[in-house]
């Protein structure tokens, strides 16, 4: 099942009511961003984990369905939108901002489909399934929306819908790469900390209730993880290594339509080669450059972790006066001052770092 597709530079605020037929100013660009709104909530509706993540709390206890009836009715409706897209290419008279949208949108739509017909993680890929149980958790635990005894409420039904997720993935997994497996099967063995730990510690003010129902659902969400990877263990002697090649022409198409870059697969090749000649370079630079240099301006030392945290988000301005002097991009009016708060002692036990962005709702 595909993921909500980003479309954070479409103003997609705007309803319905404007015939998709319309494409003449300056009704064209209403019809754009009615089909992006629609799209958008559209993708959430299906990826309960990546709506909870994204602020959108209407299925805060699921997690996707991946039976193949709901990926037959996700490509069709995918298949709807490309159709209807491509009846909407921009008239002459449509505005740059019109014209940037459409190809954003028809990028992520196009991204959407290519993923689904031509990477098919779904089938290829047993960290789908397995990704899916950890992020439905950990969606919940980082972002306080609501109270401790309803977001460990939505838990308890996200872990017990794990197993349905693994046993469908077990069925769906008919074109694995073994290298996926093996990654799968790292990430479940050392994993465990998300579902106990980081969760008993979001529950600690829970009632007695639920905190016995907490108990009872990881066991059946561990039980059908440690299975799944079992299963997966035992099969990747099976599944072909090496990754798979989508081809040439199929990569110099992505390249061009849904990464929207002016370069072919050649071009891209050859830039990889010269930075990797580039870093080496600087790694060795690194290495010794200290040895020479001097009066270089360090990090200062700390009283506090506050007067460390204060010292980060103050670096937002250095970076403002860069972009401003070098003219690289202009920084919308509404993005905020950068903040940072230290991690969430529930998220401890599954980072090994120790702050992070401030969650929203």
């Amino acid at each position: 099942m595909g993921k909500p597709l980003v479309l954070s530079l479409l103003l997609i605020g705007l309803g319905g009511g404007v015939s998709a037929g319309a494409q003449s100013q300056p009704y064209y660009g209403s019809v754009l961003e009615n089909l992006a709104h629609r799209l958008t909530t559209y993708e959430y509706s299906i990826d309960p984990a990546g709506s909870t993540d994204a602020g959108l709390h209407t299925a805060d206890n699921k997690l996707a369905d991946f039976s193949p009836s709901a990926r037959h009715d996700y490509l069709q409706r995918l298949h709807d939108f490309r159709d209807e897209l491509a009846r909407l290419v921009p008239p002459a008279d449509a505005s740059p901002h019109d014209q940037v949208n459409y190809l954003l949108l028809r990028a992520n739509i196009e991204g959407a489909w290519w993923t689904e017909t031509v990477l098919r993680p779904n089938e290829r890929n047993p960290s789908v399934y397995e990704g899916e149980c950890g992020n439905g958790i950990f969606s919940l635990i980082k972002k306080p929306f609501a109270s401790v005894e309803v977001r460990v409420r939505d838990a308890i039904g996200r872990l017990h819908a794990c197993r349905g997720v693994l046993e469908q993935g077990k069925a769906n997994l008919t074109d694995a790469v073994r290298e996926f497996g093996k990654v799968a099967s790292e990430d479940i063995a050392s994993g465990d900390a998300l579902y106990t730990t980081s969760l008993n510690s979001l529950a600690a003010t829970a009632s007695a209730r639920t905190k016995a129902d907490l108990k009872s659902a990881q066991a059946d969400a561990l039980g059908a993880l440690h299975d799944y990877k079992r299963w997966v263990d035992s099969h990747l002697s099976q599944w072909h290594e090496g990754g798979f090649a989508v081809g040439k022409d199929q990569y110099d198409w992505y390249l061009r339509r849904v990464l929207l870059l002016p370069y072919t697969s050649e071009q891209i090749r050859n830039i990889g080669e010269l930075e990797l000649v580039r870093d080496r370079a600087l790694e060795q630079w690194e290495v010794n450059h200290a040895r020479y240099e001097k009066g270089a301006i360090g990090q200062p030392p700390f009283k506090n972790k506050a007067a460390f945290l204060k010292y980060y988000e103050n670096q937002t301005a250095r970076v403002r006066s860069f972009i401003a002097a070098h003219q690289l991009v202009d920084v919308p009016r509404y993005l905020g001052a950068f903040r940072i708060v230290e991690l969430p002692k529930a998220l401890a036990a599954t980072n090994p770092g120790g702050f992070m962005n401030p969650p929203g709702v």
